[in-house]
């Protein structure tokens, strides 16, 4: 579907996805999570795929796509594994319990977003 496609779930859980971000928003807490992929290399897209509620990476120098899958409506990851870096793994996690208070922001990051030098090829 790519530009613009958008998930939503009952408990308020948002996924859009741009050709070039990723976006996952939980309005009850006021949590949004964004990807940019040009930060991670600059030829890789997304396409989305609603129905399957998965994202397929394509055009990074990983080769094959790369996919983002929505799990349990509540918990986001993107791996890419890129061999130029280093190699390295890519991952956007959005965590958030049911029935947890909304987190205090100075000791909760709303996105992780990390590159993790891999000691194995």
């Amino acid at each position: 579907v790519g530009e613009g496609g958008v998930n939503r779930y009952t408990d308020g859980l948002i996924v859009s996805v741009g050709s070039k971000f990723i976006s996952v928003f939980l309005p009850h807490y006021s949590i949004e999570s964004r990807c940019y992929l040009d930060d991670i290399h600059p030829d890789l897209q997304a396409a989305h795929d609603p129905d399957k509620f998965t994202v397929t990476l394509t055009g990074g120098p990983a080769g094959g796509g790369r996919t983002l899958r929505i799990l349990d409506h509540c918990t986001v990851e993107l791996h890419a594994v890129f061999p130029n870096r280093g190699p390295c793994q890519i991952r956007t996690t959005l965590l958030v319990g049911e029935g947890e208070e909304p987190p205090d922001t100075r000791h909760h990051l709303p996105a992780v977003a990390a590159a993790h030098a891999s000691e194995d090829v």
